[in-house]
Protein backbone atom coordinates (compact mmCIF):
# COMPACT_ATOMS: atom_id res chain seq x y z
CA UNK A 1 0.00 0.00 0.00
CA UNK A 2 1.54 3.35 -0.96
CA UNK A 3 1.47 5.80 1.92
CA UNK A 4 0.86 9.10 1.11
CA UNK A 5 2.41 12.40 2.89
CA UNK A 6 0.81 15.40 4.18
CA UNK A 7 0.03 17.75 1.20
CA UNK A 8 -0.02 15.40 -1.26
CA UNK A 9 -3.21 16.89 -2.85
CA UNK A 10 -2.15 20.12 -3.37
CA UNK A 11 -4.11 21.44 -0.35
CA UNK A 12 -3.79 21.43 3.90
CA UNK A 13 -4.89 22.42 6.63
CA UNK A 14 -4.65 25.66 8.00
CA UNK A 15 -4.40 25.05 11.16
CA UNK A 16 -1.35 22.28 10.77
CA UNK A 17 0.91 25.26 8.76
CA UNK A 18 1.74 25.39 5.24
CA UNK A 19 4.20 22.33 3.58
CA UNK A 20 7.12 23.60 2.35
CA UNK A 21 7.14 23.54 -1.88
CA UNK A 22 9.10 21.74 -4.20
CA UNK A 23 12.34 23.74 -5.24
CA UNK A 24 11.14 24.88 -8.89
CA UNK A 25 14.57 25.67 -10.09
CA UNK A 26 16.28 21.94 -9.37
CA UNK A 27 12.80 20.43 -10.94
CA UNK A 28 13.43 22.90 -14.64
CA UNK A 29 17.54 21.75 -14.00
CA UNK A 30 16.68 18.15 -13.93
CA UNK A 31 14.79 18.07 -16.51
CA UNK A 32 16.91 20.22 -18.66
CA UNK A 33 19.87 18.42 -18.17
CA UNK A 34 17.64 14.72 -19.41
CA UNK A 35 16.52 16.38 -22.19
CA UNK A 36 19.64 17.56 -23.67
CA UNK A 37 21.13 14.61 -22.87
CA UNK A 38 18.00 12.56 -24.98
CA UNK A 39 18.78 15.41 -28.05
CA UNK A 40 15.67 17.46 -27.45
CA UNK A 41 14.68 20.49 -26.19
CA UNK A 42 12.32 22.16 -24.01
CA UNK A 43 9.44 24.39 -25.46
CA UNK A 44 7.90 25.50 -22.38
CA UNK A 45 7.40 26.35 -18.92
CA UNK A 46 4.26 26.42 -16.91
CA UNK A 47 4.30 27.27 -13.26
CA UNK A 48 2.17 25.62 -10.33
CA UNK A 49 -0.58 28.11 -9.14
CA UNK A 50 -4.01 28.14 -7.32
CA UNK A 51 -4.71 25.63 -10.37
CA UNK A 52 -3.01 23.48 -11.21
CA UNK A 53 -0.85 21.74 -8.51
CA UNK A 54 1.97 21.19 -10.26
CA UNK A 55 4.17 22.54 -12.35
CA UNK A 56 4.84 21.88 -16.32
CA UNK A 57 7.69 21.60 -18.48
CA UNK A 58 6.84 20.61 -22.21
CA UNK A 59 9.54 18.79 -23.96
CA UNK A 60 9.98 17.88 -27.65
CA UNK A 61 12.27 14.63 -28.19
CA UNK A 62 12.35 13.96 -31.89
CA UNK A 63 8.91 14.01 -33.50
CA UNK A 64 7.34 13.61 -29.51
CA UNK A 65 5.89 16.19 -27.01
CA UNK A 66 5.52 15.14 -23.40
CA UNK A 67 5.28 17.22 -20.63
CA UNK A 68 7.13 16.50 -17.21
CA UNK A 69 4.72 17.42 -14.30
CA UNK A 70 5.80 18.33 -11.06
CA UNK A 71 4.00 18.10 -8.18
CA UNK A 72 4.25 21.52 -6.61
CA UNK A 73 4.83 20.14 -2.75
CA UNK A 74 5.89 16.89 -3.72
CA UNK A 75 9.54 16.20 -5.11
CA UNK A 76 7.02 13.80 -7.28
CA UNK A 77 7.45 13.59 -10.97
CA UNK A 78 5.74 12.35 -13.87
CA UNK A 79 5.38 12.13 -17.30
CA UNK A 80 2.42 12.90 -19.75
CA UNK A 81 0.75 12.98 -23.05
CA UNK A 82 0.47 17.05 -23.69
CA UNK A 83 -2.19 17.98 -21.66
CA UNK A 84 -5.95 19.13 -22.96
CA UNK A 85 -7.50 19.97 -19.80
CA UNK A 86 -6.83 16.45 -17.89
CA UNK A 87 -3.71 14.37 -17.89
CA UNK A 88 -3.02 11.16 -19.53
CA UNK A 89 0.19 9.46 -17.95
CA UNK A 90 2.42 8.25 -20.05
CA UNK A 91 5.76 6.34 -20.75
CA UNK A 92 8.59 7.47 -22.19
CA UNK A 93 11.29 5.38 -21.66
CA UNK A 94 14.77 7.18 -22.79
CA UNK A 95 13.61 10.07 -21.35
CA UNK A 96 13.06 8.90 -18.03
CA UNK A 97 15.86 7.23 -18.18
CA UNK A 98 18.50 10.38 -18.51
CA UNK A 99 16.02 11.84 -15.55
CA UNK A 100 19.16 10.42 -13.52
CA UNK A 101 17.25 11.33 -10.39
CA UNK A 102 18.44 11.17 -6.54
CA UNK A 103 16.89 11.54 -2.93
CA UNK A 104 13.90 12.85 -2.56
CA UNK A 105 13.25 13.41 -6.58
CA UNK A 106 11.12 10.39 -7.62
CA UNK A 107 9.83 9.73 -10.95
CA UNK A 108 6.23 7.71 -10.86
CA UNK A 109 5.44 5.38 -13.60
CA UNK A 110 1.88 4.60 -15.14
CA UNK A 111 0.85 1.84 -13.56
CA UNK A 112 1.63 3.38 -9.70
CA UNK A 113 -0.22 6.96 -10.45
CA UNK A 114 -2.90 4.39 -12.19
CA UNK A 115 -3.10 2.60 -8.12
CA UNK A 116 -6.86 2.91 -7.30
CA UNK A 117 -7.33 5.81 -4.17
CA UNK A 118 -8.98 3.01 -2.31
CA UNK A 119 -5.80 1.21 -1.77
CA UNK A 120 -3.46 3.96 -0.85
CA UNK A 121 -2.83 4.48 2.78
CA UNK A 122 -4.47 8.35 3.29
CA UNK A 123 -3.63 8.11 7.15
CA UNK A 124 -1.14 10.59 6.99
CA UNK A 125 -3.07 13.39 5.22
CA UNK A 126 -4.80 16.22 7.24
CA UNK A 127 -8.40 16.62 7.58
CA UNK A 128 -8.22 19.87 4.60
CA UNK A 129 -6.65 16.84 2.27
CA UNK A 130 -9.30 14.77 3.39
CA UNK A 131 -12.25 16.80 2.71
CA UNK A 132 -10.83 17.99 -0.50
CA UNK A 133 -10.43 13.99 -1.89
CA UNK A 134 -14.17 13.40 -0.27
CA UNK A 135 -15.66 16.68 -2.59
CA UNK A 136 -13.55 15.64 -5.91
CA UNK A 137 -13.64 12.01 -5.85
CA UNK A 138 -10.44 11.64 -7.60
CA UNK A 139 -10.40 7.64 -8.70
CA UNK A 140 -6.03 7.07 -9.20
CA UNK A 141 -3.54 8.37 -7.71
CA UNK A 142 -2.24 10.41 -10.35
CA UNK A 143 -5.67 12.28 -10.18
CA UNK A 144 -5.02 13.18 -6.58
CA UNK A 145 -1.44 14.09 -6.82
CA UNK A 146 -1.78 16.24 -10.28
CA UNK A 147 -4.79 17.92 -10.04
CA UNK A 148 -6.82 21.05 -10.91
CA UNK A 149 -9.16 21.56 -7.90
CA UNK A 150 -9.69 24.86 -6.24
Amino acid sequence: MISLPRGATGFWDAAAGSPKSTDVLAFRTVVHAAVLEVGGKVEGFEAAGVTPNFHLLMVRTGDDRVGVVCHELLPWLALVQPPDGSLTFRSEPRLAGALHLSAPWRLLDRKTLGTRVNRLDLSTLDRGERDQIAFWQPATLGELLFNWWD
